[in-house]
């Protein structure tokens, strides 16, 4: 039998915010606000501070949350799935009982995604006895797995009330996100959004 790839503990990690780090108020307060919503997608090429806005917001609200960095590797919706259990087991250390052991399945058949993003919700559901918000950062990496977004598509479009989804990444897959912003259950930060205002910069 093919062993579990190894997990990478940095991959579950907030990212650092150097000294430098300007606070930015207003943005600050469109992601709280985001958090009435289903899900919060940001959206910017590199170089725009995606990553360290998150990561400053996650450490001044003191919201509980899973952060996952992707990369091409996580395509594998076994890898992807692993990865994201892995981090809520942190917050509700029963989560993803009824998932283990599924991860092999998915290597060998990954058309079940979808199977396994309904056990992940199940698991939220049952397990979690607080709200947590979940980070994808750097979520244009799936857009080359069917099987992944797919999956990621199922869970949107199920997600319990007690996750709160952030999404974040150059590019998006194609998960519903019109539809989504029509119906007011997703908040939208763009390139333009990220931009410093004189305000910001003290210019």
């Amino acid at each position: 039998m093919t062993r579990a790839p190894t997990l990478l503990a940095a991959k579950l990690l907030p990212h650092a915010i150097g000294p430098l780090h300007l606070r930015r108020p207003r943005l600050m307060d469109r992601l709280r606000a985001g958090l009435e919503r289903r899900v919060t997608v940001i959206l910017a090429g590199p170089g725009y501070g995606k990553t360290a806005l998150l990561a400053s917001f996650l450490r001044e609200s003191g919201e509980d949350s899973v952060w996952y960095s992707l990369d091409a590797s996580d395509r594998d919706p076994s890898v992807f799935f692993r990865y994201i259990v892995q981090g809520m087991t942190e917050h509700a250390p029963e989560f993803g009982e009824r998932s283990q052991g599924l991860w092999e399945t998915l290597r060998c058949r990954p058309q079940e995604a979808e199977r396994m993003a309904d056990v992940f919700v199940g698991d939220a559901e049952e397990s979690l006895r607080g709200n947590i918000v979940l980070v994808l950062d750097g979520v244009q990496h799936l857009e080359g797995s069917e099987s992944c977004v797919r999956a990621l598509r199922r869970i949107v479009a199920h997600l319990p009330g007690s996750i709160h989804l952030v999404l974040a990444g150059r590019s998006l897959p194609e998960i519903g996100l019109k539809t989504m912003l029509a119906e007011g259950a997703a908040t939208l930060i763009e390139g333009d959004d990220l931009l410093f205002t004189p305000e910001e910069t003290g210019t």
